[in-house]
């Protein structure tokens, strides 16, 4: 690019004249060093929120919900689904780093984290070979007694079981209405149950029948 500019001066006579200036300005294209630019892939897995209805009957009724599933690819292969953990992978042009978390009440040996690597040209994960199931630590299962019905969800990461217990009138005990329990890091539940659950192992005597039945079901 040129640029033309001019400037007046005056001689001593009072006497005028432009004198004019030619400036030369090049644009100057700065190139940085050629780099390529990878784009990461986010792979996220959820487990699925489960929703399970009870009644006296001990006949489970099970609704699961945030299904989803992920692609796999060929080398480095990382699981699709998930029952008890979350697990965020990076798809790097040369590698897979995944975290692994359980979700609240599990954990591994190390605890509820756990960083997974594994490089294409290897296809052999780190630290552990293979993705490790998550396993309980927290006790979050209940005794449903006599004139008792729950809906439990489970299954969550960053709170315990919530239920929603609803106890009928049963001898001399009032009916409780429908109310929302959360169970704690420590197994307990809050606020305190009804009569007509018990946190433990689910057995309870049918008075009816007189005879003891197991529920099929242990809350996750």
């Amino acid at each position: 690019m040129i640029q033309l500019s001019a400037v007046i001066i005056q001689l001593k006579d009072k006497k005028y004249f432009p004198v004019f200036f030619v400036a030369f300005a090049a644009n100057v294209k700065e190139e940085s060093a050629s780099s390529v630019k990878f784009s990461t892939e986010m792979i996220v897995i959820k487990p699925k929120v489960k929703a399970t209805s009870w009644a006296k009957d001990f006949e489970p009724s099970v609704k699961e919900t945030n299904s989803r599933k992920k692609r796999v690819p060929d080398t480095c292969r990382y699981p699709s689904k998930s029952e008890d953990s979350e697990i965020l992978c990076k798809i790097y042009p040369s590698k897979i780093v995944c975290n692994q978390t359980c979700m609240f009440g599990y954990t591994f040996e190390e605890g509820r984290t756990r960083i997974m690597r594994c490089r294409l040209n290897e296809d052999i994960w780190r630290p552990k070979p293979s993705f490790e199931e998550c396993q309980q630590n927290v006790d979050c299962s209940l005794t449903l007694g006599p004139g008792g019905s729950m809906k439990c969800y489970t299954n969550f990461m960053d709170h315990g079981p919530v239920c929603e217990v609803q106890c009928k009138r049963y001898e001399d005990k009032p009916a409780v209405p429908k109310k929302s329990y959360v169970c704690d890091e420590r197994g307990n539940w809050s606020p305190a149950l009804p009569f007509c659950v018990t946190p433990g192992s689910a057995m309870y005597e049918d008075p009816d029948a007189g005879e003891v039945k197991k529920s099929e079901y242990k809350m996750k």
